[in-house]
């Protein structure tokens, strides 16, 4: 069950046309997203809580190494039943709806979630994460892009691993390496001092290089072994004036393109406020946009920047977006060509 199954069941028993069905879960599911990012904590009825726990430094010895993990946040949920939930706040919220329009909305998506999870079937809330029923109970799998914006102060960060002492089972090897050379000085000290010749000794013959060649790539493949071994576990954290558009750098206008993608940075009621925010964000070097709205005769405005063909790309871009502004963005679905204007 994916987003498109959402939108069927949730156009029914709204009495709503899919089309506007879709818009109401893409504005909810980005705005599910957001309010995990921005409280660290989420409920939404028929489905659970959802809540941001943050995990230490860990370090892991074992025989031969020790492994520091770096810190991370992770995202711990409850299936349980619960006695509030954020659905009818983020109804209000983002999708101006009246007091009882949201209390309506949540009592409606609440029953298409717990219809779902009766069934016990699987089922994917886009960029948000994955139900699957495991074991006698609901276990969630966050989107990986949720992950890496839960996580993006620490991805410059890497698993370290340090070689520990040597065990039993190798230090016949790091004696025979180190102390060889020793002991060929200490042989050919002893033939010269007996009256032998240098040459024999300086010139070997030829079986005897390849010992010394032997000994060389041991020793030097030993010696590898020990370097401090790093694993990447993710892609560098950027900072704003890494962010960049597809677009020139004073745009008059932006264009939407048919079923396509766009990143909504926030949804403003107030017009007055809709100046003040442009210049904001484009003081940051953020190539923001107006894209107006109505709901029920009531005029609304997005903020948004970016045109994209897929959504791999937009998350991609969102993590380029400075820490505070990628907190309350989400990704918004595009059905048809729009031209949008700075104002």
């Amino acid at each position: 069950m994916n987003n498109n199954d959402f939108v069927q069941e949730l156009a029914k028993v709204l009495e709503v046309d899919v089309k506007e069905s879709a818009r109401i879960l893409d504005i909810f599911f980005g705005a599910m997203r957001s309010e995990l990012l921005a409280t660290k904590k989420l409920s939404v009825k028929g489905l659970g809580s959802f809540t941001v726990k943050h995990l230490p430094l860990i370090k892991k010895s074992t025989v031969s190494s020790d492994i520091y993990t770096p810190p991370h946040n992770i995202i711990v949920f409850n299936n349980n039943v619960i006695s509030y939930n954020n659905t009818r706040r983020i109804a209000t919220a983002c999708l101006l709806m009246n007091k009882s329009q949201s209390r309506r909305f949540a009592r409606l998506l609440g029953a298409v979630f717990i219809t779902a999870t009766k069934r016990h079937k699987e089922f994917i809330v886009d960029g948000f994460g994955r139900f699957s029923f495991v074991s006698g109970k609901y276990r969630f799998y966050p989107d990986a892009s949720l992950a890496m914006l839960l996580n993006q102060e620490y991805y410059h960060l890497k698993e370290v691993v340090t070689p520990r002492l040597a065990n039993k089972n190798n230090l016949g090897v790091y004696i025979f390496v180190y102390l060889s050379p020793i002991f060929l000085l200490l042989f050919a000290l002893f033939f010269f001092l007996r009256g032998g010749s240098l040459e024999g000794i300086i010139n070997l013959p030829s079986n005897m290089n390849q010992i010394f060649n032997n000994l060389n790539l041991l020793s030097n493949k030993t010696v590898e072994n020990k370097l401090i071994r790093t694993v990447d576990i993710g892609p560098p954290a950027v900072s704003s004036s890494d962010v960049s558009t597809n677009h020139s750098v004073n745009p008059d206008s932006l264009v939407l393109r048919q079923n396509g993608y766009t990143i909504v940075l926030e949804t403003l009621s107030n017009s007055a406020s809709v100046h003040n925010e442009v210049l904001r964000l484009r003081s940051q070097r953020i190539l923001v946009f107006v894209w107006p709205g109505y709901k029920k005769g009531v005029k609304y405005y997005r903020l948004v920047t970016g045109s994209f063909s897929n959504r791999k790309t937009a998350v991609a871009t969102i993590m380029k977006l400075p820490q505070k502004t990628a907190g309350n963005a989400y990704i918004q679905h595009t059905v048809k060509k729009d031209v949008l204007y700075g104002e």
